[in-house]
């Protein structure tokens, strides 16, 4: 029995390229055929190594009439631009996040996606997390009551080498700092569980790195339920590596971090922290190759795969879903910058 492939072309041809590449290869249904970067030493070892077909332009790459989505993991500046011109190309999107820099550009791309009847998924992939499965499990089963108050702290520590890129370093490429790369997987998680905030306030700083953007940012972020949430996020390399949520309503606590969830109805929960979240060799090695179990990029691959399949596959990664986290960071940038 023959079974049909679909073609995919990759725009992008750093290391998040590569290893998108790795994981569209083992598909049986989806075939990587054609690529497109400005670095050209790369797309040239990248196209060898997977035996791809380097693309002369992006206008190239998307007039092509077998190419039947396109993966994008560039610099942040170009997610929206290079998004809008595969949708307008009739090309099905995965795109790494932020899909744009502001919450009217994301608006655009998923209103030409359901007008040509496309697919744009967003690599948000902390949604797939099983820890935080369970607490939205857990808060549609348990009634809990009104959200009162939260905090959220994503210490991700990066030595000043880090940002040597213009990619993360200055505002034209990046779009920001910290928490516009390291913390919006996070900060999409609480958009996802306490809605829409009524009101966004806080700072961004520069505490330890010489740059253009935050390193640490703190957020204060008001619900419709009058609950407030402290969201704090930092690279400055003096803080230990922490991630965790903790969460209080009026009849019960709950906390997550990548790995673990808990829970109770009066006490603070006790949160068991990842073994692998220090700074050491061997926890940064256990720490890589367990993101790449729980990346979870192939099953957003999947999702694609069902869509072009014609199969009736609700998409956990959708960009429709990621609009207000879009929101909230474009509306704190405008103020704190201010």
């Amino acid at each position: 029995m023959t079974v049909n492939t679909f073609k995919v072309a990759v725009l992008g041809s750093g290391s998040t390229a590569e290893y998108h590449l790795r994981v569209l290869k083992k598909s049986k249904i989806i075939e990587p055929t054609v690529i497109f970067g400005k670095h050209h030493s790369r797309v040239s070892y990248l196209s060898n190594q997977f035996d791809l077909i380097p693309a002369e332009s992006l206008e190239h790459c998307l007039s092509l009439s077998h190419i039947s989505f396109v993966d994008i993991s560039t610099s942040n500046d170009l997610h929206f631009l290079y998004a809008l011109a595969a949708l307008r190309a009739n090309k099905s999107v995965i795109l790494e996040k932020p899909a744009a820099f502001t919450f009217n550009e994301v608006e655009t791309l998923v209103q030409e996606a359901d007008s040509r009847n496309l697919l744009i998924l967003i690599c948000l992939q902390k949604r797939y997390n099983s820890s935080f499965q369970q607490v939205r499990e857990l808060l549609s089963r348990e009634n809990f009551g009104t959200f009162l108050f939260g905090e959220s702290k994503i210490l991700m520590p990066r030595k000043p080498e880090y940002y040597d890129s213009k990619r993360k370093s200055t505002l034209e490429f990046s779009g920001g700092g910290v928490l516009i790369y390291q913390a919006f997987h996070d900060l999409d998680l609480i958009c996802l569980l306490l809605g829409t905030a009524q009101t966004i306030k806080g700072s961004i700083k520069l505490n330890y790195h010489t740059m253009e953007v935050e390193d640490t940012a703190s957020l204060i972020l008001e619900f419709e339920s009058g609950g407030m949430l402290h969201f704090f996020a930092s690279t400055d390399i003096r803080f230990p590596s922490l991630i965790e949520t903790q969460l209080i309503f009026e009849r019960g606590r709950v906390a997550f971090n990548d790995t673990h969830f808990c829970w109770h109805k009066i006490r603070e929960p006790k949160l068991r922290q990842p073994f692998f979240s220090s700074r050491s060799l061997p926890a940064r090695i256990i720490n890589r190759l367990m993101r790449k179990q729980r990346g979870h990029y192939g099953i957003i691959v999947k999702e694609m795969e069902g869509f072009l399949m014609n199969q009736d596959v609700v998409s956990t990664c959708s960009l429709k879903t990621a609009k207000e986290a879009h929101r909230v960071i474009e509306t704190f940038y405008k103020q704190s910058r201010n």
